[in-house]
C-alpha cells in the first residue's frame, strides 16, 4: 500500500464533504477503547461535526482529510503519548487548523492543546488550567 493513500474510517465521507466546501465545525478523531461506538454516537453524527476513527495504524500510512478543520482527538485507554504525538503531527501536516486532545481519563500531565508551530510542543491540562486561571481571585 502506498503510504498516505488509505482513508481512516469515515474519511471518505469527510473528504466528499470538504470537496463540496461544507466543512464541519469540529472534526473528531476517536481512538483507543470503544472508539467505534463513540464515533457512532448521535452527538457527532450531526451536520456540525464529523467523526473519524484512528485504528492505531501508523498515522503516516493514512490519508487524513482534515485540511481547514478544527480537530478534537478523543482518547481512551490504548495509545501512548508518543503515538498521539505522531498522530497530531500528521493531522497538522495534513492541514488541520488546530488540534486538541481530549483524554477521557484526565490527568494534568497529559498533552491537551498542541501548538501548530511544527515543533510537536504542547500544553498539558495542568499548564492550560494555570494559564486560564492565572491571576483570577474568583476561582478556588
Amino acid at each position: 500500500m502506498v503510504p498516505g493513500k488509505r482513508f481512516p474510517p469515515y474519511g471518505k465521507e469527510l473528504a466528499a464533504r470538504l470537496s463540496h466546501r461544507n466543512p464541519p465545525l469540529l472534526t473528531f478523531v476517536f481512538a483507543g477503547c470503544d472508539a467505534w461506538s463513540r464515533a457512532r454516537h448521535p452527538r457527532v453524527r450531526t451536520g456540525d461535526c464529523a467523526p473519524l476513527v484512528w485504528d492505531g495504524a501508523d498515522p503516516k500510512s493514512v490519508r487524513w482529510p482534515v485540511r481547514g478543520c478544527h480537530v478534537v482527538v478523543e482518547l481512551d485507554v490504548g495509545p501512548s503519548v508518543n503515538q498521539v504525538r505522531e498522530l497530531v503531527g500528521r493531522l497538522l501536516a495534513s492541514g488541520a487548523v488546530a488540534v486538541m486532545t481530549w483524554w477521557l481519563r484526565w490527568s494534568e500531565d497529559r498533552p491537551c492543546i498542541w501548538l501548530p508551530d511544527g515543533t510537536g510542543r504542547y500544553l498539558t491540562a495542568g499548564e492550560l488550567n494555570e494559564q486560564v486561571f492565572r491571576g483570577r481571585t474568583d476561582v478556588a
